[in-house]
């Protein structure tokens, strides 16, 4: 195969929107602007994808982002992307509001994106609220739509095998996930507990036991 192009990918991307639009979302997403960008300037945040209602360019028409750090070689992984960025897509274009102010991905971002079969992992910290602070922003394809993606859809796989450097190397710093450990046993009249984003095994020098996780 010749050597991948970044043209090339936003035109293999356009095609599986044209093709998502009518399998997902019964033809109502209009046609939309695509690019990719580097997300270096970004690196304090684990940014895949971005829905712009506003584009910047001359017609001022809706973009979608596709940042590097999407960029791992995994076709699955960008099209989810893609998905996730079209959600928004739908909500504004029917002028349903799925983000707030501070970022935050709200219910009718979660009820739109469960009712196309994106999955919205739950973690400690909610039922259904998959990152502190966020919201519901974090989605990953069904099963449902790995079948369909690689059943229905006609798009060049090897194409979206492209790889970016930031995808393979970089280790997001910010929101990474925090361990709270504690000992049942009382030490100065109360349990000693701490937090770290590492995730270890300790024993307590006093009880002899190992520190639990909450």
């Amino acid at each position: 195969m010749d050597k991948v192009m970044i043209d090339d990918l936003i035109l293999e991307l356009s095609l599986i929107h044209h093709q998502i639009n009518k399998k997902l979302f019964n033809k109502e997403l209009k046609k939309i602007k695509i690019n990719i960008s580097d997300n270096k300037r970004l690196k304090t945040k684990l940014k895949l994808g971005h829905f712009e209602a506003n584009s910047g360019w001359e017609d001022n028409d809706m973009q979608i982002i596709i940042w590097t750090l999407a960029l791992d070689g995994d076709p699955y992984n960008i099209i989810s992307v893609l998905i996730h960025e079209m959600v928004h897509q739908w909500n504004f274009q029917h002028n349903i509001k799925d983000v707030e102010n501070n970022g935050r991905h709200n219910k009718k971002f979660r009820d739109k994106a469960l009712s196309i079969g994106l999955e919205i992992p739950k973690t400690i910290r909610g039922d259904k609220t998959n990152k502190h602070g966020r919201g519901f922003d974090r989605t990953n394809l069904s099963k449902i739509l790995k079948d369909i993606i690689k059943k229905d859809l006609d798009f060049n796989w090897d194409i979206l095998k492209f790889k970016h450097r930031n995808a393979i190397e970089y280790e997001s710093k910010s929101y990474s996930q925090r361990y709270t450990y504690y000992c049942l046993c009382i030490f100065d009249n109360r349990n000693f507990s701490f937090s770290s984003s590492k995730k270890m095994k300790i024993k307590c020098l006093i009880c002899n036991n190992e520190f639990k996780i909450k």
